[in-house]
């Protein structure tokens, strides 16, 4: 594995009625809408727990595609994915500290190209800081 990208979504049975304005239908016929990290549908803890097993040591990086403000998105994707990263012994434990605010990190957003919504990202440096 060369990259983690983190993102959720809400998620909706295609069985149901369409939700509407926002939501986008999937391959498989589920309609999905881009969440703030950890306010979704995604199981991120298991997903972080699963990766973290696999070996992975590197970059974490967090997408928006939320209707909410983008860069709103991203800081609070990141609170949460501080804490979950916390919550978990293998990065949090042992001495390991997030990076501070002044971490190699970067922000942008721009019009997808389905104009529906916004995207934001944040490539955040915790590797070898959270993964030790």
């Amino acid at each position: 594995v060369f990259h983690v990208h983190v993102k959720d979504f809400h998620v909706r049975a295609g069985t149901e009625a369409d939700p509407g304005r926002g939501w986008f239908q999937s391959r498989a016929g589920n309609y999905l809408r881009g969440s703030i990290l950890g306010h979704g549908s995604v199981p991120v803890m298991q997903c972080l727990r699963l990766i973290r097993k696999g070996g992975y040591d590197g970059v974490l990086s967090i997408e928006f595609e939320g209707i909410e403000d983008p860069l709103t998105g991203i800081e609070v994707g990141r609170e949460n994915l501080e804490r979950f990263l916390k919550s978990l012994p293998a990065w949090g434990s042992a001495g390991c500290a997030l990076p501070p605010e002044s971490a190699d990190r970067s922000a942008k957003s721009r019009r997808t190209g389905r104009g529906r919504h916004l995207r934001a990202r944040a490539v955040l440096s915790f590797g070898e800081v959270l993964m030790r």
